[in-house]
């Protein structure tokens, strides 16, 4: 648990979220961060929020000290996450190389099963 008035005084300590609106830090309040993915603690929340009605979201606030709207972190929690969107990609640019790959090994083997016959002729 940590109170807001704690939060504020935290994000007015740091250079990079001096900036960030703290208008809407009020009532009873779930904080929750991730340093490695910056959409997975959206997306850990959208879940169980799937579940738990009363849990509503209020914002977010970017490494950057921008400060996101619920309908905004909404929007990234149905995103995928970072390694997915790696992965997603990866396999994007892999796709031309296995088709090429996968014609080429087609023709070859085209062409071997043409020279057994001929050989078993």
């Amino acid at each position: 648990m940590v109170k807001n008035r704690l939060v504020i005084q935290a994000l007015k300590s740091n250079d990079n979220l001096k900036g960030v609106n703290t208008d809407a830090l009020e009532g009873m309040l779930l904080y929750a961060f991730n340093g490695e993915d910056e959409v997975a603690p959206a997306q850990s929340l959208h879940g169980f929020a799937k579940t738990n009605p009363s849990l509503k979201f209020v914002g977010a606030i970017t490494a950057e000290g921008e400060f996101l709207s619920a309908d905004e972190v909404k929007g990234l929690a149905v995103l995928p996450g970072k390694n997915q969107m790696i992965a997603g990609l990866l396999n994007t640019l892999n796709s031309p190389v296995h088709g090429v790959m996968s014609g080429l090994g087609g023709n070859l083997h085209g062409l071997l099963q043409g020279l057994e016959a001929k050989a078993a002729k």
